[in-house]
């Protein structure tokens, strides 16, 4: 029985994707140091432009869907007179919104239904 060559090395003999693997690595482009460095500086600058598109998008659908989602809302209360927050004056005989609350320290079943 003949020996199978190792399937993780793509160049080993009798693996049947040797001549591709031998093609790739003759015809790899091989860059320079200084090619490598310009192309990096360019997918910084990209990087950075692209950012700058993005944060307008951005900017911009978050206008549109503040507008488009709070402003129905905002005109069907105002046509309607419904009042987001009660703002009438405090009950009779008391200057403030606090509830008064007696000094009684709650029980355990009380303090379990607080509402």
């Amino acid at each position: 029985m003949p020996k199978r060559a190792s399937v993780a090395s793509p160049t080993a003999p009798g693996n049947p994707r040797r001549a591709l693997a031998t093609f790739a690595d003759r015809w790899r482009p091989r860059y320079s140091p200084a090619v490598l460095e310009t192309f990096k500086r360019m997918w910084l600058w990209w990087q950075g432009v692209a950012q700058g598109i993005l944060w307008a998008q951005n900017a911009a659908i978050m206008t549109i869907a503040y507008f488009v989602g709070v402003g129905p809302v905002a005109i069907g209360f105002k046509l309607t007179g419904h009042k987001l927050l009660d703002r009438a004056p405090p009950a009779a005989g008391t200057a403030t919104f606090w509830v008064a609350r007696s000094g009684q320290p709650q029980t355990m079943d009380e303090a379990a239904r607080q509402f």
